[in-house]
């Protein structure tokens, strides 16, 4: 493990170190809430082995639910991290918080799973920005140098992503 990803997993509250049952087992990812260049809060996937560094996720620039983008941001690295560590995120899912219609991204086990307040990773606004958060994931994944500085802002047809793609999207 390279001295990076050890200084990462200490800085974290949460455990930090899990293993993706489908990746190679010597493979880790963290999630924490870091900044991107403009000091903007970012949701960041760090990938053991990975010598490109760290990628942003999303990127918080506005408040929702009485909370601040740096709040979103650490609440939204503590539950990717959470349900990375459960070992049931093999996708990225837009779902739909039915009491008060805010749209969800959430971690599920099968691309049938229904997205739900309790595997949502974070809310946005309503169900269209939702799938528009899914969507845009998608597209920069498929992107030629995806990861190379390519995100999500969250100020922004329903599509499962497959994490294992994701992680490997990222460390290309």
């Amino acid at each position: 493990m390279n001295a990076k990803f050890l200084l990462l997993s200490v800085a974290l509250v949460a455990p930090t170190i899990a293993t993706f049952p489908t990746l190679a087992q010597s493979q880790h990812v963290g999630f924490y809430c870091g900044f991107t260049q403009k000091l903007e809060p970012a949701t960041m996937i760090a990938i053991e082995g990975n010598d490109r560094g760290d990628r942003s996720i999303v990127v918080w620039r506005h408040k929702l639910n009485n909370l601040s983008p740096k709040q979103r941001c650490d609440l939204a690295a503590q539950r990717f991290q959470a349900a990375w560590n459960r070992g049931n995120f093999n996708y990225l899912v837009p779902g739909i918080d039915n009491t008060n219609g805010q749209g969800l991204i959430c971690a599920v086990s099968a691309k049938s799973d229904v997205c739900q307040t309790k595997n949502m990773l974070f809310a946005v606004e309503n169900a269209r920005e939702a799938q528009n958060v899914s969507t845009r994931l998608l597209e920069n994944m498929k992107r030629p140098g995806v990861g190379g500085g390519t995100v999500i802002y969250q100020s922004s047809s329903a599509q499962a992503i497959d994490m294992k793609d994701l992680i490997n999207s990222f460390s290309k």
